[in-house]
This record gives C-alpha cells, structure tokens and sequence, in this order.
C-alpha cells in the first residue's frame, strides 16, 4: 500500500475501530493531545503556586 494520506487515514479508522475507540482521524486526534497537553500544563502551573 502506498504512503498517502488517505491510506494513513483510513489504517488508522480502521485500527480505532478493531480497538472499540470512536472513530477520530489523525487531525483530531492531534487536537485533542494538544488540548490534553495544555490542560496538564495548566494543572501542574496551578500546583505549583500552592507551595
């Protein structure tokens, strides 16, 4: 299978869905890591201004 977009796209749905997560695509997924990463930066930042 040649490297193309929608080939990733479609492996990846297809590996999501045999894992029995809800169906993102890559593009999703990579807002939801950076939205994950900043709210864990945000806890850590609260934490650090209670010591």
């Amino acid at each position: 299978m040649p490297l193309r977009p929608d080939n990733i796209t479609d492996r990846f749905n297809k590996l999501s869905a045999a894992a029995g997560v809800r169906v993102l695509g890559p593009h999703q997924v990579r807002h939801m890591l950076a939205w994950s990463r900043q709210r864990a930066t945000q806890a850590i930042r609260r934490t650090e201004r209670c010591r």
